[in-house]
């Protein structure tokens, strides 16, 4: 398996290739994001996936999310990790089904969820 160093997203396992962004080369964040990558090539369901990217691990670094929150915050190129589909060079139309199922739920909730009031 190949990691790739670019200069858009955080982090992206696409089977053969793993991209991670090109500042996590010097971050403490390198590692916890790698496992979490690597571990993606082995689960293929729909339900394994979302567990995984939404449970935390137990080798997360303290403040894991807020360090990543962070990271994304300073760099904007970032950003397009939180979308559901997007082009990327070279792989065209890519989805992400946890951001699609995530997406959904938030959607949900604004237009048909809780009335405060």
């Amino acid at each position: 398996m190949e990691i790739k160093f670019v200069d858009w997203g955080l982090a992206n396992n696409f089977g053969e290739v793993i991209e991670l962004h090109r500042d996590l080369e010097s971050s403490i964040l390198l590692a916890p994001i790698l496992e979490h990558e690597l571990k993606h090539t082995n689960q293929e369901e729909l339900l394994q996936k979302l567990l995984h990217d939404l449970v935390p691990s137990k080798t997360d670094v303290k403040y894991f999310r807020l360090k990543v929150a962070m990271f994304m915050l300073y760099r904007p190129k970032t950003w397009i990790q939180i979308l559901p589909v997007y082009f990327h060079k070279g792989k065209g139309l890519v989805y992400d089904t946890s951001w699609i199922f995530f997406w959904m739920v938030i959607l949900n909730l604004i237009f048909w969820g809780v009335k405060l009031i």
